[in-house]
């Protein structure tokens, strides 16, 4: 390689930090906007900053292996937020402070930068068919999972306790909420119902696709027949002696529709479930999946008159966000908080301020278990319903919420948190 060649490789270490300037939605425009000015190839740019990644993160821990070492001779853990001091390690020219969750928010950035200008994939009936078939066996492996008593769950209630949740009861089982990262449309009844009747119409082997179809239709009746049976009264318990049954975790995975994988991602911070968009199900979201795929199977392509099984909805029907709440009687104090962020007024109107902190005020009451867990578009109803003005998209809850997650989620945990020790 020539000098002059090699003179137009970028230092990619002083700008791999200088993406610490901007807020971390705009990082990884900022990678790409470099990498055009650079005249490399997004493939070598973009390596080379992970390069960086690794340096900065073996160089982070070798000071924590050091500093562990002399803490634990004190007794003392490696706090969470233990960070090395930029400004000392790049000689004065990056000012803060590189803990853990700074690494890991830039290796995020460029992993982003790799989907900018990527056409968004296309996807045929046959592929749909599949990728329902791919979650739908996923769902019965969790639902088999929830509904026996968890190992470990003394271990999940000592990590929910610490991070300032209040459990109730000896809990035995742990139940999930589930966001799903994926390209593909995973959960999407419509988009399934539009392709198999493109097949119904279009084939010229209907029968096959008989063939096809039903042990689909065998599995969902499955999934209904545990979520009804088995799952239910633990994670929406009706009765007295099924509460404090289940603690609740939420789950991070990935779709990936080239290989129809799914895995867990593992994680280490809370807003590692708002980086990027996600597809957010509760339990009963995919038996209702279930139960739709289902019918859809019997009435139009087996031509059945009649289901075999039927899905059972929660018996208790909300009309109100007040009957949310588990201690109707408290419902005044968790208000209080909304407008004491002056998001509403005292007659519950909405007065202004980020939309978004509605989700997560919301979410945190499900989260300590103040109120009682429905489903996000039935949680957007209610909240409409009880703040005038508020109009609000269920979407909201799916998305990152970056602003509001930052600027109000430690106020309502910790508040939330006092308010029902109190």
């Amino acid at each position: 390689m020539s000098e002059d060649l090699i003179e137009k490789i970028p230092d990619l270490g002083p700008l791999f930090l200088q993406a610490l300037e901007f807020p971390a939605y705009a990082r990884p425009e900022f990678y790409m906007k470099a990498q055009k000015k650079s005249g490399w190839s997004k493939a070598v740019f973009l390596r080379t900053l992970l390069n960086e990644w690794e340096h900065y993160d073996t160089v982070w821990q070798i000071h924590a292996n050091k500093e562990r070492t002399d803490l634990r001779k004190q007794g003392n853990k490696l706090p969470d937020d233990f960070g090395i001091d930029l400004e000392k390690e790049t000689k004065g020219k990056q000012k803060g402070k590189l803990t853990r969750k700074v690494l890991e928010d830039l290796r995020f950035a460029v992993e982003q930068a790799y989907k900018f200008e990527v056409p968004d994939p296309v996807f045929d009936s046959f592929q749909i068919i599949a990728f329902c078939e791919r979650l739908l066996l996923f769902i019965k492996g969790q639902y088999e999972e929830q509904i026996k008593p968890y190992h470990s769950v003394d271990f999940v209630v000592e990590r929910l306790k610490k991070a300032g949740h209040r459990i109730e009861g000896n809990p035995t089982h742990v139940v999930y909420h589930y966001n799903i990262i994926t390209d593909a449309p995973v959960g999407d009844f419509y988009r399934f119902k539009t392709e198999v009747r493109k097949l119904l119409l279009n084939s010229v082997h209907p029968e096959e696709l008989k063939t096809i179809l039903t042990p689909v239709k065998e599995l969902c009746i499955k999934i209904v027949d545990l979520w009804n049976n088995d799952l239910q009264p633990l994670d929406q318990p009706i009765e007295e002696k099924d509460r404090n049954r289940a603690v609740r975790e939420q789950r991070l995975m990935t779709f990936n529709y080239w290989d129809i994988s799914m895995w867990h991602r593992n994680i280490q911070f809370d807003d590692e479930f708002y980086r990027e968009p996600s597809l957010h199900f509760m339990n009963r979201d995919f038996a209702v999946f279930a139960a739709n795929v289902a019918n859809l199977i019997t009435y139009e392509v087996l031509k059945q008159k009649k289901t075999t099984k039927n899905f059972n909805s929660i018996s208790q029907e909300y009309k109100d966000f007040d009957e949310l709440f588990i201690k109707p009687h408290s419902s005044k104090e968790y208000y209080n908080l909304l407008v004491e962020e002056q998001l509403i007024g005292p007659n519950f109107n909405y007065i202004g301020g980020l939309k978004s902190a509605f989700c997560i005020w919301a979410k945190e009451l499900n989260k300590q278990g103040v109120i009682h867990f429905i489903s996000d578009d039935d949680m957007t109803v209610l909240l409409n319903k009880k703040f005038a003005s508020l109009r609000m998209s269920s979407s909201l809850f799916r998305s990152t919420m970056t602003k509001a997650v930052k600027a109000y989620q430690p106020k309502f945990k910790k508040a939330i948190s006092k308010l029902k020790q109190g």
